[in-house]
């Protein structure tokens, strides 16, 4: 499989499955045998354990959907795009951008996922690879 989108929607497809069955399906068409997925919450290895993972949260979290928030970002081997889900109401629960990296048959090799929206630069300037980068200057 080597269209992004494609691999995005399996993404997605797992995300949103109820069957374990149907879900570890398109975590197996998603993810590389051996890629590595990590979130605030999970930090995994493989797509059996991606889909393990995403069963717990949709057995706490029944009836909530994950869509595609943004287009497709990519260049070399890396792609980003964002995510929003929504409650079993369809109000807007969480939003996040998730980064990956792709194996040559590109599928994901590895997943970072994170919520909310990005850090402005104000919040970062008094971190210490901020104070360390304006004194290198």
């Amino acid at each position: 499989m080597n269209d992004l989108q494609s691999v995005v929607d399996e993404y997605f497809a797992m995300w949103n499955a109820d069957d374990p069955n149907e879900r570890l399906g398109h975590a197996r068409r998603a993810f590389a045998d051996d890629a590595r997925y990590v979130d605030p919450l999970a930090d995994v290895t493989g797509p059996e354990e991606v889909a393990e993972v995403v069963g717990e949260l949709r057995a706490t979290h029944a009836g909530f959907a994950v869509r595609q928030s943004s287009d497709l970002d990519t260049h070399h081997d890396v792609l980003r795009f964002g995510w929003d889900i929504f409650d079993r109401d369809g109000a807007l629960y969480l939003s996040g951008i998730d980064v990956c990296t792709l194996g040559e048959d590109g599928r994901i090799r590895t997943l970072a996922g994170f919520f909310g929206a990005a850090l402005d630069a104000a919040s970062h300037a008094a971190t210490p690879t901020a104070t360390a980068a304006a004194t290198r200057g």
